[in-house]
């Protein structure tokens, strides 16, 4: 029986605000990461790297989401189905 795998945890977001027009990088630090993890702001895939378990690097390109608050979520590839972290605002200016 395949059972699903530990819920990642965001903690923090650095920055915690970028500007939409230029967007920029994000260093998402927490729990969990493991390798095949997502990002989505907004509902929109961000490009990923993974450096270990507790930290993963978001691209953000400019333009992608209008200036606002925005919902940072982690699901990970676990089977039988993805898990989510509780998601985290993003401000974009």
């Amino acid at each position: 029986k395949l059972e699903a795998g530990p819920k990642p945890t965001i903690e923090r977001v650095e920055p915690a605000t970028l500007t939409a027009a230029e967007g920029g990088e994000l260093t998402i630090l927490g729990r969990g990461f493991i390798p095949g993890a997502i990002v989505a702001l907004g509902e929109k895939p961000l490009e990923v790297s993974r450096k270990d378990a507790s930290t993963l690097i978001a691209a953000l390109p400019g333009g992608l989401l209008a200036a606002g608050a925005h919902p940072l979520i982690v699901t990970l590839p676990t089977q039988p189905t993805p898990t989510r972290s509780e998601p985290r605002d993003v401000t974009l200016t």
